[in-house]
């Protein structure tokens, strides 16, 4: 448990410092000093982990909701497929929305120093008046994390590697030991590139979120299919 609470309490405050220091660096074109970034994320711990903890219960229900309408279809117990479908896609969208607010949110939070309510409105109010780009960067984003899924899956099997040649050996030798080791091998190295990938595209996602809230916040932002069309 006191793990648990460690490594929130790090992953809400680098939260905060990370779009502290994201939207520095487009307001002023440099990085602003790391400590300065990790008080600002500090300061806003608490509001952080609200939206946060808010987003995802609301994400669990949109879950429960679409693993309600799954349930008569796998267990043959009746249902429509077609319902399935629009409930699922329906679902998709809601979680995409749910979780470009809760950014926007953590953003006035963050940036504007707003208190918790006042963000999430304002939030819902910025991704209403530029919908159509956040959900196209958030669909960017989605393939990425496809794409990252897929690393992790090809990491995974490459890291069995060591596992599987240790597991020749230690048939060769009749050594259990050995593959142990290997299998110790195996799983270190596949958490290391497990966290060390998973830290890299948080902080990508993070701060391209934070960009975005910055363009629109600030400026504003035209969206790319309006361009295609040329409206």
């Amino acid at each position: 448990v006191g793990f648990g609470i460690v490594m929130t309490f790090f992953a809400v405050v680098s939260q905060g410092a990370l779009v502290h220091s994201t939207a520095h660096s487009v307001h002023h074109k440099r990085l602003p000093d790391a400590g300065v970034s990790w008080d600002v994320g500090v300061a806003s711990l608490w509001k952080v982990f609200a939206i946060n903890v808010l987003k995802k219960v609301l994400l669990g229900v949109v879950g429960l909701l679409v693993a309600l309408m799954s349930w008569p279809i796998l267990f043959s117990l009746g249902g429509s497929p077609l319902l399935f479908l629009v409930v699922f896609l329906l679902a998709a969208m809601s979680s995409l929305i749910v979780s470009v607010v809760s950014v926007y949110a953590i953003g006035y939070v963050v940036i504007e120093e707003y208190a918790f309510l006042p963000a999430v409105r304002t939030g819902w109010t910025l991704f209403r008046e530029h919908w159509l780009v956040s959900l196209e960067v958030g669909m960017v984003i989605f393939v990425f994390d496809l794409l990252v899924s897929f690393l992790f899956v090809t990491i995974f099997f490459v890291s069995l590697l060591p596992a599987f040649v240790a597991y020749m050996f230690a048939l060769l030798f009749s050594s259990t030991l050995i593959f142990s080791l290997g299998v110790a091998v195996s799983t270190t190295l596949f958490l290391i590139c497990l966290f060390l990938i998973a830290s890299v595209f948080s902080t990508f996602t993070i701060a391209a979120w934070t960009y975005l809230f910055m363009q629109m916040h600030k400026t504003g932002l035209k969206s790319h299919v309006l361009h295609w069309l040329g409206r």
